[in-house]
């Protein structure tokens, strides 16, 4: 039987998957029901009263999904701003929660991240059905507002899912003109004329946002940092468009960028909205109606790319385990002894290492006592000038980046992820995914330099 941490409403809640600012998100199901979702609530409190601008993002949320049923949209099964909170104590909490599916396959983002950039048939695969969910959200009347990496999900067949609708608005604005004036988005995926404080259509910087997505999809990287005039990278991509390809592409393999992708992508996120494509035009580009890979092709790919990381996870404990010495008496379980590579992989792979419900690739391992990692957490945060906080029962501390246009907030929370074996797990709270990759790897390289994991 699971370990249920508390009752909302028909759903029992049961290992954590996330936190926010405010909300946390756990696992759930119902009794006698094998199907498991995703749980996204928030306790009320005086802060979370006050905070105006998050409540409206979740009844956002909340009232366009209710409209959205689509096989390239995460579902939403229900949402309560009245709910109780049963915890396992049997105390109640006023909450506000959303129930969705449980998307296991993680973000689109962390495998071209990770795992490496996408070849021409992959990368259209997954472009192929986010304008198939765009299509749909659009033609209900709706633009997404933040159309980023890190709001494409891959669900159990790694089926791409869009995600994230707390800053969707009607397409025909507030006043019925047909554009926006709010200033919403993720500042690498918006449009220049958000930047520039104009009216918007919504349709317009959704498909800007989309090729950024495209762009970094098969270069492993943005197009540029900001599509503002200061920006070197936009600046050249809008005046110099040939050098602007010319310097993404050095070092890359050859056809990285081919002539129909590059094309798109200039059409795509071109200055002048008027000039971007239409989804009807989208699709009958030559890129967008290139070879693509079959389903069978992309469960192999990904699995293979899964395993992978997985693997790397199990050879690190073993590898700690075997190196740790065993106190007086006890024994130091899964040593790693000599034989052929191929029978260490197979030892490797039997370990029980580490299953998360959802897939994520920003987890250390390490054999040292969880308080001693919270410690050194502590010291490196200090030294970074880090505003953090500890909690000492959870084994996490919590930090804020402050960076030049916007701050990177992350959690560190250690689990127990097999005897002797704990797994150091970096979440993303807020702020830019580049900037939340890049801490987490220098955290890796602090930890490894401090020998509490192995490089």
């Amino acid at each position: 039987m699971l370990d249920c941490h508390a009752k909302l409403g028909d759903y029992l809640l049961t290992r954590k998957l996330g936190t926010g600012q405010y909300s946390k998100v756990r696992e759930a199901f119902k009794e006698a029901d094998p199907k498991k979702y995703a749980a996204k609530y928030m306790i009320k409190t005086p802060d979370l009263a006050l905070n105006k601008t998050f409540l409206d993002l979740v009844h956002t949320e909340a009232t366009t999904m209710s409209q959205l049923l689509h096989p390239n949209v995460v579902r939403l099964y229900e949402y309560n701003d009245k709910g109780v909170m049963i915890k396992k104590s049997g105390k109640e909490r006023p909450v506000i929660y959303l129930v969705f599916d449980l998307i296991t396959g993680g973000e689109l983002f962390d495998y071209v991240a990770v795992s490496g950039r996408f070849s021409d048939k992959l990368a259209r695969h997954y472009f192929r059905q986010l304008i198939d969910a765009l299509e749909f959200v659009h033609g209900k009347g709706f633009a997404h507002r933040d159309i980023k990496a890190e709001n494409v999900l891959l669900g159990d067949n790694y089926e791409l899912k869009l995600a994230d609708f707390g800053f969707s608005a009607p397409r025909t604005g507030k006043d019925g003109s047909g554009k926006h004036t709010t200033y919403k988005g993720t500042l690498g995926y918006m449009a220049p004329e958000i930047h520039a404080g104009q009216a918007y259509v919504g349709e317009k910087v959704d498909l800007f946002a989309v090729g950024v997505l495209l762009f970094i999809m098969v270069a492993q990287h943005p197009p540029f940092r900001k599509a503002v005039a200061q920006d070197g990278f936009y600046k050249m991509f809008c005046q110099q468009n040939e050098m602007f390809w010319a310097k993404v592409g050095n070092g890359k393999p050859p056809g990285t960028f081919s002539p129909t992708l590059k094309a798109l992508l200039n059409s795509l996120l071109a200055f002048n909205s008027a000039l971007r494509p239409s989804i009807a035009e989208i699709k009958s580009h030559p890129w967008y109606n290139g070879p693509l890979m079959t389903p069978e092709e992309i469960k192999t790919e990904f699995a293979a790319r899964r395993a992978k990381v997985e693997l790397e996870w199990k050879a690190k404990a073993a590898e700690a385990l075997a190196k740790k010495k065993p106190k007086a008496g006890g024994f130091c379980p899964h040593p790693v002894t000599k034989s052929s590579k191929s029978e260490q992989e197979t030892a490797i792979k039997s370990l029980p290492i580490y299953k998360p419900s959802v897939f994520t690739q920003t987890v250390m391992f390490s054999v040292e006592e969880a308080s001693d990692i919270i410690k050194k957490m502590e010291q490196y945060f200090t030294e970074q000038l880090c505003e953090f906080k500890v909690c000492d029962k959870k084994y996490k501390i919590s930090g804020k980046y402050t960076t030049f246009e916007e701050d990177t907030a992350i959690n560190v929370r250690i689990e127990k992820a097999d005897e002797g074996v704990n797994c150091i797990k970096i979440e993303k709270v807020a702020g830019d995914k580049m900037e939340f990759l890049g801490i987490f790897n220098e955290i890796r390289d602090m930890l490894t330099e401090a020998k509490m994991i192995l490089a």
